[in-house]
């Protein structure tokens, strides 16, 4: 098992070293992301620490909300500091029904490009009017 570990890695090595040798540019070169909710329990311990793991594994994007305790401007802050960005944020059903305009706020605070929610709870004797409700309320009151 051990010579098999060892041959696998001697070749993967080789294998990236003859990818880069041949065009001298790494082969993929997009945007690497991970969501917030991979790194909760880091998150609840410290937020400075954990973002400095993120950076520091080349993740360049990091998807969801501002973690407890902390402001969205003081959570952008932060972000910024590690070159870190904010492509989308989320906002539960609940949340986006009962108080648009802080959703709202906070997505205009982080600077998403997209606002999304995890899921909605399709009832049993759920209508379309009520599956649509989040998106009129968001339309109709926020001021985005």
């Amino acid at each position: 098992m051990k010579v098999f570990f060892v041959r696998t890695l001697l070749m993967a090595l080789l294998g990236l070293e003859v990818t880069f040798a041949q065009s001298n540019k790494p082969l993929y070169t997009f945007p690497i992301g991970v969501q917030a909710y991979t790194y909760r329990n880091e998150f609840a311990k410290d937020v400075e620490k954990t973002l400095d793991l993120i950076a520091s594994l080349g993740i360049t994007e990091i998807e969801g909300n501002t973690p407890k305790g902390l402001t969205p401007e003081a959570y952008k802050q932060m972000l910024q500091k590690r070159k870190l960005t904010i492509p989308a944020t989320g906002a539960s059903y609940e949340e986006l029904v009962s108080d648009p305009q802080s959703v709202i706020k906070q997505a205009k605070a982080l600077a998403p490009g997209t606002l999304w929610s995890p899921g909605f709870r399709i009832r049993e004797h759920s209508t379309s009017i009520m599956r649509k409700k989040p998106s009129k309320i968001l339309t109709k009151r926020a001021k985005y």
